[in-house]
C-alpha cells in the first residue's frame, strides 16, 4: 500500500531537513500485504513515523511481509561504487580492552551506534543522541558524547561538537538549545563542556578563542542569581535560582534543584578553565561565584532534608510545595496517579553529575552519602536504580546506572560501581543498544521513553568502563579503581591506550600471571609529575601511591599475599 502523502516530522533544533522537505516523487512507500499508519512515538508528539497495522497472533501463528523502498535512478554502477567503499573502509579500533568479552562486544557496539547516528550539518560530522524524536546534539547528553567521541580518538568529531554548542551562544551570554522549556542549566553543562574538551586536548589556544563565552555565561549566571533574590523570603530558591525546568524526571518550571547542580558544575569548570589559560583575576572571580552559590544551595538543601518512608534521608530534587505530579506543577495534589508522582529518587541524574564529574561535594558530604544510600535502597528489582526518571512507576532509566557507578567511585564505593556496569550491561537489547528508559521486566506495562538506539547510553557505557580503569580524582588519577576480580585471571589482559585525561595521555597495561600482576604505566604530555593511586584486588601486595613523570614508564609487579 502507497503511503502518500509523505508524513511531516519534526524540524529539530540541529537546522535538519524534514521528511516533508524532500521533493515529491523522490521516494515512495509501499507495505505488501499490511497497511501502513502514520503514527507517532508514544508521549512524544508530533514526532511522526509509519508502522504496519497491529496483528493479533495466536499461540504458533506468524506473519510476514515485505516494505519495498524503491528508487528511480539506482543503477548497477552506484552499487558498485557503494560497495567499494564499504569494502575499503578501514577498521577503527578501540583503544580499550577489557579480558570480559561481554563487554568488550558492548564497547564495539557503543562505538558503533554512535557512529551510526552521526550526520554530516553544514559539512560538520555531528553525534546524535537518536535517531528520530532526539535527533540532535543536545547540551546535556552532549557533554558525555563529546567526552567519549575523545576516548575513541574522534577528535574531528568532538572539534565540531564544539562547534555547534558554540551556535547556541544568545546574546544575553546564555546558552541555550531547549528554548520553548526555561533550561538554564544549559548554560552550566556547555560552559563544563568547553573546559572539558580544552583539559583532554590540551587545546588552550581552542579555549582561549571561546573565552568571551564562558565569561558572558558566568555573567548571565550572575543575572539569574539577582533574579533569584526576588523570589518571596520564604520560597526555598530565594538567593539561589530562579525557577526553572528540571528535566530527567521534572517537567514544566518549578522549584528544584537540578539547575542548582549543573550551574554549580559550570562554576567550578569556568574557575579551572580561566586557571588553564592564566586569567588569574578571571579564576578568582569565577571561584568565588561557585562557593557562593554552592553555600546558597547548601542553605536551601538543608531546609528540604527529607526522609523516605523506609527512614532514609535524602534531598529532593523538587522541594517541598512544588508540586508532586512530574509534569504538572500545580495540579491538585489528590488527582497524582502514581505513574505520574514524584519520587524521593526522581531526577537525582543531575545532583550524580554534581558528584562527579563535577566534584562539587567531598567523598563524604551528607549529599554524597544521602544520595548513594538512596540510589541503593532503589536497585533491588533489576540492579539499576529505579524510577529515577520520566517513568517514575515501575520502570528504569537505563544509563543512570551510570551516573550512580561513577558517584560510586567518587564516594570509595567501587564494588557498587561494578555492580552497576553489568546491571547497565544487562539491559541492552540483544542488538546491543539500549532505550532510555523502559518498564521493568515482566511489570506488564508498555511505558517507554527515548529513542531506540539512545546514543547517550552508549556514550555513558563507554565513559564508565574507561573510567573503571583510568578515574580523574581533583589533581590526581585513580588506576584500576574499580576492576572485577576475574579481570585479574592468569593471561587475561587489560589494556588502555593513549586514553586522554586532564593530566595528559595515559597508556596503561596489566598482565596477570599465577603468582603476581605486572601493571605498567606511561603518561604523556602534561604536568611534569601526577600523584596517582594503583588499586588492586587485596590478594595483592603493592606500592598503592605513585608518582607519574611525564614521558616515562612506571611499572609496578603485585605479588599475591599468600604466595
Amino acid at each position: 500500500m502507497s503511503a502518500d502523502p509523505l508524513p511531516a516530522t519534526a524540524r529539530w533544533t540541529d537546522g535538519l531537513p524534514t521528511v516533508d522537505e524532500a521533493p515529491p516523487g523522490t521516494w515512495r512507500l509501499h507495505s505488501l500485504d499490511h497497511p501502513l499508519l502514520g503514527v507517532y512515538a508514544r508521549g512524544f508528539r508530533p514526532a511522526s513515523g509509519l508502522m504496519t497495522r497491529p496483528v493479533l497472533l495466536a499461540a504458533g501463528e506468524s506473519v510476514s511481509g515485505t516494505i519495498a523502498i524503491p528508487y528511480d535512478e539506482i543503477s548497477e554502477i552506484s552499487l558498485d561504487a557503494e560497495r567499494h567503499y564499504w569494502d575499503n573502509l578501514p577498521l577503527q579500533r578501540l583503544e580499550c580492552s577489557v579480558p570480559d568479552a561481554g563487554v568488550q562486544d558492548l564497547l564495539t557496539a557503543c562505538a558503533r551506534n554512535m557512529l551510526q547516528a552521526r550526520e554530516l550539518e553544514d559539512g560538520l560530522p555531528v553525534l546524535h543522541v537518536g535517531p528520530t524524536i532526539y535527533r540532535g546534539l543536545w547540551l546535556v547528553d552532549g557533554h558525555f558524547l563529546l567526552e567519549a567521541a575523545r576516548y575513541l580518538g574522534w577528535d574531528d568529531t568532538a572539534d565540531a561538537g564544539l562547534d555547534v554548542v558554540m551556535r547556541r551562544v544568545r546574546p544575553d551570554g546564555s546558552i541555550i538549545q531547549l528554548s520553548h522549556e526555561p533550561h538554564i542549566k544549559e548554560t552550566g553543562i556547555a560552559v563544563a563542556t568547553m573546559v572539558r574538551q580544552a583539559e583532554l586536548t590540551g587545546d588552550t589556544e581552542g579555549l582561549r578563542r571561546r573565552w568571551s563565552a564562558v565569561r558572558g555565561a558566568v555573567a548571565h549566571i550572575a543575572e539569574l542569581r539577582e533574579r533569584a533574590m526576588e523570589l518571596p523570603e520564604g520560597h526555598p530558591l530565594h538567593g539561589l535560582l530562579p525557577e526553572a525546568f528540571g528535566d530527567g524526571g521534572l517537567g514544566g518550571s518549578r522549584a528544584e534543584y537540578t539547575t542548582a547542580a549543573w550551574l554549580m558544575v559550570g562554576l567550578k569548570y569556568a574557575a579551572a578553565g580561566a586557571r588553564l589559560l592564566g586569567e588569574h583575576a578571571d579564576a578568582q572571580s569565577f571561584g568565588e561565584d561557585f562557593d557562593d552559590l554552592l553555600d546558597a544551595f547548601r542553605k536551601s538543601a538543608a531546609a528540604q532534608r527529607r526522609i523516605t518512608a523506609e527512614g532514609l534521608p535524602y534531598l529532593p530534587m523538587a522541594p517541598a510545595g512544588s508540586g508532586t505530579h512530574q509534569f504538572l506543577p500545580h495540579a491538585d495534589e489528590h488527582d497524582v496517579p502514581p505513574w505520574r508522582t514524584i519520587r524521593p529518587e526522581t531526577a537525582t541524574w543531575a545532583l550524580c553529575h554534581a558528584i562527579w564529574p563535577g566534584e562539587v561535594f567531598p567523598p563524604d558530604d551528607w549529599l554524597v552519602t544521602d544520595l548513594l544510600d538512596l540510589l541503593r535502597s532503589r536497585d533491588e528489582p533489576q540492579g539499576v536504580p529505579a524510577t529515577t526518571g520520566w517513568l517514575p512507576y515501575r520502570a528504569v532509566w537505563t544509563y543512570a546506572a551510570s551516573f550512580a557507578a561513577h558517584a560510586c567511585l567518587y564516594a570509595g564505593r567501587p564494588g557498587k560501581a561494578i555492580d552497576y556496569l553489568y546491571a547497565f550491561a544487562n539491559h541492552a537489547s540483544p542488538t546491543r543498544v539500549w532505550r532510555e528508559e523502559q518498564p521493568f521486566t515482566g511489570s506488564g506495562s508498555m511505558q517507554i521513553c527515548g529513542d531506540m538506539p539512545h546514543n547517550w547510553a552508549s556514550a555513558e557505557f563507554i565513559r564508565l568502563v574507561r573510567h573503571l580503569l583510568v578515574f580523574e580524582r581533583g589533581d590526581g588519577l585513580d588506576l584500576l579503581a574499580a576492576v572485577p576480580d576475574e579481570w585479574f585471571a592468569e593471561g587475561a589482559v587489560i589494556r588502555v591506550e593513549r586514553t586522554p585525561t586532564r593530566h595528559g595521555r595515559v597508556t596503561m597495561e596489566t598482565r596477570p600471571s599465577a603468582t603476581q600482576v605486572e601493571v605498567r604505566v606511561l603518561r604523556e604530555e602534561g604536568p611534569d609529575e601526577v600523584p596517582a593511586t594503583l588499586r588492586l584486588p587485596a590478594r595483592y601486595t603493592a606500592a598503592t601511591h605513585l608518582t607519574l613523570p611525564r614521558g616515562k614508564e612506571v611499572k609496578v609487579i603485585a605479588r599475591e599475599r599468600d604466595r
